[in-house]
């Protein structure tokens, strides 16, 4: 083969690995792959680049190792992100079918805001430990102001629950229908999701600078 002119790309392994990249972002390959003895053709995937019998002499067996750790990547966080959307979609669901509830059984007028991720990230995440052991006092006699739903406070709701009996405080089954709900929200969450990734990274990207947000309480109960 002919020595290439100046004007033609010259890549040397950096350079082949920065096209995989650009491949797995966009799809396409508009540039040739080459070197000073040997010239790979235009490759439309990733895969024709770890073509051994086409790429043998362009690739060394390191970048090529390299190469492949990017696809697998790419593909795992393919299905992550796809996962992910498909937690947010159940999510909603049932958040919805829990605000259905709170406003027939208490007679609560619903909120127009359904911004359910953000809200219950804010509110619920942080305190889901006292919930999971439906630890009703917890919640009124905190001094945050913590929202059960969008534009309800838990603290009105807990009056509701009040019964005036000596050995029982609330309705119990009350309290424990509320929490189960809220700890199969959580559920959802993290079942794709196990070590918290998305929405940790989620928090950072849209929540961490907003006004009365707890994000080191976020974060803690996350990790």
């Amino acid at each position: 083969m002919s020595d290439l002119d100046d004007n033609n790309l010259i890549a040397n392994e950096e350079d082949i690995i920065e096209e995989g990249e650009d491949i797995l972002d966009e799809n396409k390959c508009n540039e040739e792959l080459s070197d000073n003895n040997s010239v790979c053709n235009k490759k439309d995937e990733l895969e024709d680049i770890l073509d051994e019998s086409k790429c043998d002499e362009v690739i060394s067996d390191n970048k090529k190792d390299e190469l492949e750790d990017i696809l697998d990547r790419t593909i795992e966080e393919t299905i992550e992100e796809e996962n992910y959307s498909i937690m947010i979609n159940k999510f909603n669901k049932i958040y919805k079918n829990f605000i259905n509830y709170i406003s027939k059984t208490y007679n609560i007028q619903e909120n127009k805001n359904n911004n359910y991720y953000d809200h219950f990230i804010i509110n619920i995440l942080p305190h889901m430990d006292e919930i999971s052991v439906n630890n009703i006092d917890y919640f009124w006699y905190s001094n945050d102001n913590i929202e059960l739903i969008p534009g309800l406070k838990y603290k009105k709701i807990i009056k509701k629950l009040e019964l005036k009996k000596k050995n029982t405080k609330y309705d119990l089954d009350k309290v424990k229908k509320i929490n189960t709900y809220l700890m199969t929200l959580y559920l959802i969450l993290f079942n794709q999701d196990k070590k918290g990734t998305y929405i940790l990274k989620y928090v950072n990207t849209n929540l961490k600078k907003k006004e009365n947000v707890d994000y080191k309480k976020i974060k803690e109960s996350i990790i």
